[in-house]
């Protein structure tokens, strides 16, 4: 190939290569609103709610795990996904005085409830396992039901004996889980 042919044909993939960079405004709004599809919600179970109204601390755990799934959340479309947002206080301390604050996130078409999980957690540091296959079952009566792209969150105690600290995280800690059933429509 000659070196006027070649730089034709460099012109003609550049020129190619331009016009598909640019977007006009509809493709552009068209992909905002995939996006916006795509969002997933936190709702408010009804069990975080005492007289209808979210406790103070429930409220801030559930403005942080909106943010968590919108910034962090690697659940991809078509799947169930558990992140552990943060650990909270247990007003009333009992049975503990701090739980895993956690979200459970459908990004699949069907709804969900009455969503039946097995948890296995252990401390990185002490590798204590402190729950070993334990079962967490989340109620239609208390937890409502999870629609495509929501999330719903729920807490699990943490066991006094871990002596919890404010520098303690969830990153401290290795979760497995497998939901085992739940009911879809």
């Amino acid at each position: 190939m000659n070196y006027k042919g070649l730089l034709s044909m460099l012109l003609v993939v550049m020129i190619v290569l331009v016009g598909c960079g640019q977007k006009d405004g509809k493709v552009e709004i068209e992909e905002k609103e995939s996006i916006k599809k795509n969002t997933v919600q936190v709702k408010t179970p009804p069990i975080l709610k005492k007289d209808g109204v979210i406790q103070d601390g429930d409220k801030k755990a559930i403005e942080d795990a909106q943010k968590f799934i919108t910034e962090k959340s690697t659940t991809a479309k078509g799947e169930l996904g558990m992140n552990v947002v943060e650990i909270v206080g247990i007003n009333g301390g009992k049975p503990s005085k701090y739980a895993f604050f956690q979200v459970l996130e459908n990004r699949s078409n069907k709804e969900l409830s009455n969503v039946e999980m097995y948890f296995t957690i252990t401390n990185k540091l002490t590798q204590k396992v402190i729950y070993n296959n334990e079962r967490v079952f989340l109620s239609k009566e208390d937890y409502g039901i999870v629609k495509p792209n929501e999330a719903i969150p729920f807490k699990v105690a943490i066991p006094d004996e871990e002596g919890i600290t404010k520098e303690i995280t969830p990153k401290d800690y290795t979760f497995e889980w497998d939901v085992t059933d739940a009911e879809l429509k």
